[in-house]
């Protein structure tokens, strides 16, 4: 129909177009730039702190080989206040409270183990450091706390041989026996599926039974 149209008829359709949707077509595509930019500045953003993350981690590994505990230190607290959100943070965490709990400090253990579990943000890693942190929880004489720690493990993990056993672990300490035997028998049974000996837990067994 617009081709039997004037020119000067053409051109006041085309301003009254505008005049109604210009302004939304103006706007949609500066949010949708906005939004572009915005995304890849993110994504950049986050590779560079990765990256970053991961030459203190290789640091931390390196002082750590070297037995430089309190230079490990420095650098892990340094991962955890600027790069938290990063898995480097998360295993640099667990190497303290390794170290830690070798040099007897159950509280600094603790600490560095409860950060990982609050705010690592690997599912796996946090996992791990619940299983671990009820061990040092159990060392440290606090079965009842250790026994929490446990009852929030995700059900494919509260599953592993080594989740049941530190489970039982901790129900001897409280009396419970029974249950303890039970746990050590999902411990035995899943290690003989993954053909792995168990000498220890079998005798565990032959304590409570």
């Amino acid at each position: 129909m617009t081709e039997h149209l004037s020119d000067q008829e053409q051109i006041q359709m085309l301003k009254n177009w505008w005049k109604q949707y210009g302004m939304t077509l103006v706007i949609g595509l500066c949010v949708f730039l906005s939004a572009s930019y915005g995304w890849r500045y993110w994504q950049q953003y986050k590779t560079h702190q990765t990256e970053l993350a991961s030459m203190i981690y290789s640091e931390v590994i390196n002082l750590n080989d070297m037995n430089k505990a309190d230079e490990v230190k420095v650098l892990t607290e340094n991962l955890l206040k600027d790069y938290p959100r990063t898995v480097y943070a998360s295993l640099a965490a667990l190497i303290v409270a390794k170290d830690a709990v070798e040099s007897d400090k159950l509280a600094d253990a603790e600490q560095k183990l409860q950060w990982v579990v609050d705010k690592g943000k690997q599912k796996a890693l946090q996992q791990l450091a619940r299983i671990r942190l009820a061990r040092v929880l159990l060392a440290d004489k606090k079965p009842t706390e250790a026994l929490a720690v446990l009852a929030k493990l995700d059900v494919t993990t509260a599953l592993t041989a080594e989740a049941a056993e530190v489970k039982g672990d901790v129900l001897v300490v409280l009396g419970k026996k029974a249950e303890a035997l039970q746990s050590y028998q999902i411990a035995l049974t899943i290690n003989k599926v993954k053909a792995v000996e168990s000498p220890l837990l079998q005798m565990k067994i032959q304590e409570v039974q």
